[in-house]
């Protein structure tokens, strides 16, 4: 069975949402993901019910990243390596719940997982 790190929350003004990763020894490391809700100039949503959903998996057998994300707007989501420089990069929309797979076998080491999207930006970083 696949052990995933979910992270739903509720759009709540000025609250940022931590979790830590965790070590699932069989399927991947769940990525440390810190999101922060960007600000708009209208309350419509603001005072949105809305669950979101932003979730990563690395995997170190295959070099991979997948992330699943749900109700965050047109997102883009990246790999960034230690030296800043962008090694994939995918862009999705997620009304429907969207998984997306990027490539790490670029990063020589530690890297960063970036999801900027309408409703929200994250930042994850990995250690390996």
């Amino acid at each position: 069975m696949k052990k995933y790190f979910i992270l739903m929350f509720m759009a709540l003004v000025g609250i940022n949402y931590t979790y830590a990763a965790t070590l699932n020894e069989d399927e991947g490391e769940d990525v440390f993901v810190e999101i922060y809700k960007k600000k708009f100039n209208t309350e419509e949503f603001e005072r949105s019910v809305a669950m979101f959903v932003v979730e990563a998996t690395y995997y170190a057998s295959t070099d991979e990243v997948v992330v699943d994300l749900h109700e965050i707007g047109t997102a883009t989501v990246c790999i960034v390596d230690a030296n800043g420089v962008v090694v994939d990069q995918r862009a999705v929309e997620t009304d429907a719940p969207a998984t997306v797979t990027l490539s790490t076998a670029l990063c020589s080491g530690d890297f960063y997982l970036v999801v900027d999207a309408q409703k929200v930006y994250a930042e994850g970083f990995v250690t390996r």
